[in-house]
């Protein structure tokens, strides 16, 4: 399976980060499993799911990283 652009975004800054799937899950108030689901295109990509995660990087990621995020 291939991930979205938006999986792909969030998964590079999480490796680099060394931050786990199940702490951006629950930040942005959603299961891993929904998560992962969005990073696979599986489950819709909402607004509210993008911007918690540029809330969730956002002190941690360069402005390059948070433009990938939308």
């Amino acid at each position: 399976m291939k991930l979205s652009p938006f999986g792909e975004a969030a998964r590079t800054l999480r490796m680099r980060l060394d931050v786990s799937m199940k702490s951006m899950a629950d930040f942005m108030n959603i299961s891993s499993s929904h998560l992962s689901g969005i990073e696979y295109g599986e489950k819709r990509l909402s607004p509210k799911h993008i911007e918690s995660a540029i809330a969730f990087f956002k002190d941690k990621a360069t402005p390059d990283e948070i433009h990938k995020l939308r």
